[in-house]
């Protein structure tokens, strides 16, 4: 998510946020800026472990979630289209 874009949003107001899902967290760039303003918990979640380590060195995060995901491709588009759903295993938490 672009920060300067969050800057402009003016709802919701974050302070009234009692918890965020940072999907696709990344680096925890946004989950630092919702922090700064205002939400208390935050729950970041990435299909990526590297991406999840830069996240955990930030330290903003409640809870880090790597979905088990698998791809399925569409037998309807001839491989082009790929569907991401989550298995059945529990997600790997911090």
């Amino acid at each position: 998510m672009d920060l300067a874009l969050l800057d402009e949003l003016t709802d919701p107001r974050w302070t009234s946020v009692r918890r965020a899902a940072d999907l696709g967290c990344g680096t925890g760039r946004t989950a630092t800026w919702l922090r700064r303003n205002g939400v208390p918990a935050i729950d970041g979640v990435d299909l990526t472990p590297e991406m999840l380590d830069r996240a955990r060195a930030r330290g903003v995060h409640d809870r880090l979630i790597e979905p088990r995901a698998a791809v399925h491709r569409s037998s309807e588009t001839s491989g082009a289209g790929q569907d991401i759903s989550r298995t059945g295993r529990s997600p790997r938490t911090r």
